[in-house]
């Protein structure tokens, strides 16, 4: 019976110091080398924490970009990127990339309402999203971080510029089919309309931003996001819940 407890007791003890190497494996601090933490390195890199090259030597530059991302999602500056470190990057960076717009929820309907809107917390005024739209949201939420780097802010922006594009040409789109037949040029007339009046604001926010600012981009963003909760109030704000 002694023979058999020690026995179980020892493989305990393997298991737990294989779990605990392979835990250690897992993460990447100053001294690690190899593919992965050239991997780590090109992702840091192409998000702006990083500026240097990816040569798979976790060094000093490397370990200050780790604590750098740290810094921007507010949480302890160790410099080690664990296993949550590098899962959130590879979200982080398919995200900036264009690459994914998951939300972390089903997007079916069930629980958000018909249509966008806008909310108010204080003096403060915020976009809701509908079904259609909280893809949106994880762009909204990393923008919302201190200090981003201005590549990673560059890149949100653009793909949030872009998504809001397709969404608001969708929905122009859906209401030309809405109306039919000749009153589907009204839908295509105020589009244009659109198109318009997006290219002169975006050669007045071009003229008023600083050189080499992401001031331009933000306020094309903005004003892409208000005309797209507008519009999609206006179309889908009477429709029930799916």
């Amino acid at each position: 019976m002694r023979k058999k407890r020690f026995a179980a007791k020892l493989a305990v003890c393997l298991l737990v110091l294989l779990l605990a190497a392979s835990c250690a494996l897992a993460e990447l601090s100053r001294g690690s080398r190899g593919e992965d933490v050239q991997q780590l390195q090109s992702m840091l890199i192409d998000l702006g924490f990083l500026n240097d090259k990816a040569d798979g030597i976790f060094g000093k530059n490397t370990q200050a970009a780790v604590k750098a991302i740290q810094r921007y999602w507010c949480v302890e500056e160790t410099g080690v990127a664990d296993e949550g470190v590098i899962n959130d990057l590879e979200i982080l960076w398919a995200l900036a990339m264009g690459l994914e717009r998951e939300s972390g929820a089903p997007i079916d309907g069930e629980g958000y309402p018909p249509s966008c809107g806008w909310i108010q917390e204080g003096d403060e005024v915020y976009a809701q999203f509908c079904y259609r739209h909280i893809e949106q949201y994880p762009i909204v939420l990393q923008l919302a971080y201190k200090n981003p780097p201005r590549k990673l802010e560059n890149l949100l922006m653009e793909n949030a510029c872009a998504f809001w594009l397709d969404s608001i040409r969708t929905m122009y789109a859906h209401w030309a089919d809405g109306l039919g037949g000749a009153d589907a040029s009204v839908a295509s007339q105020q589009y244009e309309i659109f198109r318009a009046a997006l290219e002169e604001n975006t050669a007045l926010w071009n003229k008023a931003a600083a050189s080499g600012s992401n001031e331009a981009l933000l306020s094309r963003m903005e004003w892409l996001e208000s005309i797209g909760v507008d519009l999609c109030f206006d179309l889908y704000g009477a429709e029930p819940n799916r």
